[in-house]
């Protein structure tokens, strides 16, 4: 079976942290299919040193990275964008199957080569939660969803708002991410804190691009905000435009924040390991990959109750999660205070991550779906 993969995110080196959930996915599938991956890049190519899949690479035109930044009149760059990966699509076809991570620009690709073979369109937050509420991009999505033989979500919040974009029910599956729970798992975090330069004291972590709508700016301020007598701090791990607005802001934490910035993915997952309790704030999502990660590294979360988290971080199990703020700060000082509680709930993150959440099964469903999408198609 040939497949073409085409998504807007995929690491261009070894020390990328873009897509990197893709990667792992399209890795897997190699094993039983032949791969071609059509990924749009802004950097230089330097991949890994053997690959079992072919790529595709086409400029990224847009001046931000991520996708979810487009705006404006920036967003004219979409149209040479989508004419790169059709292009370099049609080099390689025709495929027995296209698989398009994101449903723009991606889907809307797969929409425009697939022709009468089948399409699977992935979601995965952005592309639903930011995208399908801005006018264009909103026709766009409805357009991939149409046209998609199959929709692969990351949690039913996501499948739901598909569905209500006009998305056939039929055509829907809930399947996470997944992560890879060999590279991320628990450690010794007193060795591992030493050798990375960690402090001492309670560590929570957050990991991902710092962007607006992650207001990592709650977890400053909640961090904060905490009796001084909590030994604690916020270990940020990621890079992003704010960092410089979030670094003004954690001058208030009196040295309880500190910033690793870009960080090789064997590298995340030796810091989130290190740490005690995985936090984010964010104001949308779909199913984080670095909650994922988190849980599968043996940390419990605490995080804002949005998109699809309260599927597997449940409540008073695996974690916490929190309406505002105001109740953020209660949890977080919670967690600080009643470290007994959290080797218990860091055990059963780290089994429902193995059990439910990993890469590998997650990767025998999607084929799955292809059988599904490609005896429908004929």
């Amino acid at each position: 079976m040939r497949v073409c993969v085409l998504t807007s995110s995929f690491p261009c080196r070894s020390d990328d942290t873009a897509g990197t959930f893709v990667y792992s996915q399209v890795t897997r599938l190699a094993d039983v299919a032949r791969i071609d991956v059509v990924h749009a890049q802004r950097d230089g190519l330097h991949p890994y040193a053997a690959e079992a899949f072919v790529r595709r690479p086409v400029h990224n035109p847009f001046r931000t990275r991520h996708m979810s930044r487009v705006r404006g009149f920036d967003s004219v760059h979409a149209v040479p964008l989508c004419a790169s990966m059709v292009r370099a699509a049609f080099v390689g076809g025709p495929y027995d199957l296209y698989h398009a991570y994101w449903a723009i620009p991606a889907g809307f690709v797969g929409s425009l080569v697939k022709g009468r073979r089948p399409l699977v369109v992935w979601l995965g937050g952005s592309d639903i939660n930011v995208f399908s509420v801005r006018p264009g991009f909103r026709e766009a999505v409805r357009w991939s969803l149409r046209c998609a033989t199959r929709v692969i979500a990351v949690s039913h919040d996501l499948l739901e708002k598909a569905i209500s974009l006009g998305l056939d029910p039929r055509r829907g599956t809930v399947i996470p991410s997944g992560v890879d729970t060999d590279l991320f798992r628990p450690v010794d975090s007193a060795i591992v804190r030493r050798r990375l330069g960690l402090p001492d004291g309670f560590l929570f972590v957050c990991v991902g691009s710092l962007l607006p709508g992650k207001r990592v700016d709650r977890l400053i301020r909640i961090v904060a905000g905490l009796p001084r007598g909590l030994d604690c701090f916020l270990i940020v791990v990621g890079d992003g435009p704010e960092r410089q607005t979030l670094e003004q802001t954690a001058a208030e934490a009196a040295g309880r924040v500190v910033f690793l910035g870009h960080l090789a993915n064997n590298c995340v997952a030796e810091v989130v390991a290190a740490c005690d309790a995985f936090v984010m704030a964010s104001e949308s999502e779909g199913l984080p990959t670095s909650v994922q990660e988190a849980m599968s590294c043996g940390l419990p979360v605490v995080a804002m109750d949005v998109g699809g988290l309260h599927e597997i971080v449940i409540d008073g199990e695996v974690g916490f999660l929190a309406r505002d703020e105001a109740q953020m700060h209660h949890l977080m000082r919670k967690m600080a205070t009643a470290s007994a509680g959290v080797p218990g709930m860091g055990d059963r993150a780290r089994s429902l991550a193995q059990t439910r959440l990993s890469v590998d099964l997650s990767v025998q469903r999607t084929l799955e779906v292809y059988r599904q999408a490609l005896e429908e198609t004929g």
